[in-house]
């Protein structure tokens, strides 16, 4: 990237330098997945300190722009940009052969390598989600417990989603659901196999900034929002909610969430 000094003037040199990276990587001069220059350079050729740089950056990361690698340096973000069509993920309707989980084939197909961990335990049910005890939303007393499967999500090497599902223990103890691996042969034959079928489900979407700890595991620069969704799940016979689904995705990356709803 070729870079020449501004003029000084009022604003503020990092917004300059800001504006400049910017320029370049949405003219197409630096590509997704590519190094930027190091603060170092940028220093150097702008005349400025090093936090004058860092705080370029740091704007950039905040737009989503640039994403940071500790002891590697300032990139542009890989082209992993995902369409989630919502109204068909975790849906009874849509059958499949395949045996990969459904995320991971997700992700494969639309051109991107996909990884994910998977931690299984179980935990009290007065977890907090969304303000409501998790307890609540499953209909679990107090003494009993809620199984839950918590995953961290990376497409092309980035972590880009916190996945938490929760279920009553009692119903799927004895289960494939409480391995850590891929669900075979998937969570609905399994409910259906218990005699409940997924009748319907119900989402709810936000943004907010991270906790301390999400913005650790999902890698975040300060500054940066997280969209967080709930799904739940209900199924028959007596429409209960039985599965909840918990996900914190990053922001500013580009990801789409498409909902079909008939008129």
């Amino acid at each position: 990237m070729t870079t020449n000094p501004p003029p000084r003037g009022a604003r503020p040199r990092y917004l300059v330098i800001a504006e400049a990276i910017r320029q370049t990587i949405t003219s197409g001069q630096v590509r997704p997945g590519q190094q930027l220059p190091t603060e170092n350079d940028l220093a150097k050729a702008y005349d400025v300190t090093k936090p004058t740089v860092r705080q370029a950056y740091k704007y950039l990361i905040g737009k989503g722009y640039v994403v940071a690698r500790p002891r590697e340096g300032y990139f542009v973000p890989a082209a992993s940009e995902m369409t989630w069509y919502m109204s068909k993920r975790d849906s009874r309707k849509v059958t499949t052969t395949r045996t990969v989980d459904p995320w991971v084939a997700a992700v494969s197909d639309a051109g991107h390598s996909a990884f994910q961990t998977i931690t299984v335990r179980t935990l009290d049910p007065d977890k907090l989600i969304m303000g409501e005890s998790v307890g609540s939303i499953l209909g679990v007393s107090d003494g009993q417990l809620v199984a839950c499967r918590d995953r961290v999500r990376y497409i092309n090497g980035d972590p880009t989603e916190l996945a938490a599902t929760y279920y009553p223990y009692d119903l799927v103890k004895n289960t494939p659901i409480m391995a850590p691996a891929d669900i075979q042969p998937g969570i609905f034959p399994i409910f259906s196999e218990m005699g409940h079928d997924q009748s319907h489900f119900a989402d709810t979407v936000r943004s907010r900034m991270p906790s301390d700890e999400e913005a650790d595991r999902l890698q975040l620069d300060p500054g940066t929002p997280v969209l967080e969704m709930v799904r739940r799940t209900y199924f028959t016979p007596d429409d209960q909610c039985l599965l909840v689904r918990h996900s914190v995705y990053v922001g500013g990356n580009g990801t789409q969430f498409v909902w079909e709803v008939d008129a």
